[in-house]
């Protein structure tokens, strides 16, 4: 009982921030022992997948290692559950940490495995916490959010690795994305990365070709 009393307690933070910043968790120190309690006693693997990506935000940038745990293990639970958003969502959090960890390969297939899942409109269903991905509560926003996610996060990917080609073309679909659901600011910041590169020999001929064509990125 006093742990199902810890789990609704805890909870309920993620509700508040996904009302503020739909799909992004912050969490401080304090919550972040109580998620790992809970990750450490709870065999509700529900509950554990949702700690999972909890912890897994948290340590993406403080210890990869740990973060990339955290993430797999989301990517496991969901899959045994057949939570297919979730699924991709954890795919997306194995590319982001994996590309910070510079194994690009691992990277670059973990994203690919996440958009051929949540481009199949089948993510839609059974999706538990939706609150997370769409604070409307729609199930083809939250889709679509992850999709835009992953679009946005390729585009850094490729960024880093030279293929400003894929770059540019994968930002582009996360902030065409974002405008269809109305969640566009988080792709349309990230674009600002590019700039400094825009007008490198090696890229002016695409920029200028890819502006020709309507696209409204620059």
């Amino acid at each position: 009982m006093k742990l199902l009393i810890q789990i609704l307690v805890l909870l309920l933070p993620a509700y508040s921030i996904a009302q503020q910043n739909s799909y992004m968790e912050l969490w401080n120190k304090e919550q972040i022992d109580s998620l790992r309690l809970i990750w450490n006693k709870t065999t509700n693997d529900t509950i554990r997948m949702g700690a999972a990506r909890s912890l897994g935000f948290y340590y993406q940038e403080r210890n990869r290692d740990s973060g990339l745990y955290f993430n797999e293990q989301q990517a496991l639970l969901a899959r045994q559950l057949k939570l297919r958003l979730w699924e991709g969502d954890a795919l997306d959090q194995i590319g982001c940490v994996t590309a910070g960890l510079k194994d690009y390969g691992r990277s670059l297939q973990a994203f690919l495995d996440g958009l051929e899942i949540l481009k199949d409109k089948e993510a839609e269903k059974n999706i538990w916490r939706l609150s997370i991905f769409s604070k409307k509560g729609n199930p083809g926003i939250a889709r679509l959010t992850a999709v835009g996610y992953i679009h946005n996060d390729l585009s850094i990917l490729y960024l880093g690795t030279g293929n400003f080609q894929e770059a540019i073309s994968n930002l582009h679909q996360a902030i065409k994305i974002g405008e269809r659901i109305k969640f566009s600011k988080p792709f349309v910041r990230c674009k600002w990365e590019f700039r400094p590169r825009l007008y490198q020999p090696e890229y002016i001929g695409f920029s200028l070709n890819f502006h020709a064509e309507g696209n409204p990125l620059f």
